[in-house]
């Protein structure tokens, strides 16, 4: 995973595409979006056309609390519009978020952590 990635918050429409589009020609390599922002189908848009290879990005995308419960369909939701498989993490960590990685079937790699 990079240690820089691009953020996607408020980008959307052709804007938001050609955003990340050029983030991508200027060497981003890690795309952050979330269900929240409505933008993953341009971030899935963009990725396609850059003409990288799916291997050399790392896309996340994030779960809203909102959703839990609907966790299959927000996934598949998200699938169809990346057009790929991405990091796919909660918004929130609790126990709830533990449930909803077990049930989909995830291990839970991380959870949240705190800088000091």
């Amino acid at each position: 995973m990079p240690l820089l990635g691009f953020g996607t918050w408020r980008l959307r429409g052709s804007a938001g595409y050609e955003a990340v589009l050029t983030a991508l020609q200027v060497g981003y390599r890690h795309l952050d979006t979330a269900t929240m922002y409505g933008n993953e189908a341009e971030v899935g848009h963009a990725l396609r056309d850059s003409g990288l290879d799916r291997s050399e990005v790392f896309v996340t995308t994030k779960l809203p609390p909102g959703k839990a419960g609907q966790e299959r369909k927000t996934l598949c939701a998200s699938l169809r519009a990346l057009g790929t498989t991405p990091f796919y993490s909660t918004s929130w960590d609790n126990e709830p978020s533990r449930h909803v990685a077990q049930r989909l079937g995830f291990q839970l790699v991380a959870t949240d952590f705190h800088m000091t």
